[in-house]
């Protein structure tokens, strides 16, 4: 059988609720991991902590170096946030 797109994402799907700061200091929280209709590439989808906005980032730029994964101790200081 052959692969369909969607297992690409199956090795990825543990990202989704995990944090990571950015090299300028900002903080996120990957949403999910998705494919970009145009050639099914990877793509990032991430929420920032402060304002909530989402942004996408092909795959490869997120996990370039300039995002770090962050411990678990602080998903429930994101989650205790107030807007």
């Amino acid at each position: 059988m052959d692969p369909t797109p969607a297992d690409r994402l199956d090795p990825h799907r543990a990202l989704a609720g995990s944090v990571w700061r950015h090299r300028k200091g900002g903080l996120y929280r990957i949403e999910c991991i998705a494919l970009k209709e145009a050639d099914l590439s990877l793509e990032v989808v991430y929420r920032a902590r402060r304002g909530g906005a989402v942004y996408t980032r092909p795959f490869q730029d997120f996990m370039d170096g300039r995002f770090r994964r962050l411990r678990l101790g602080l998903l429930g200081w994101w989650l205790g946030r107030r807007s």
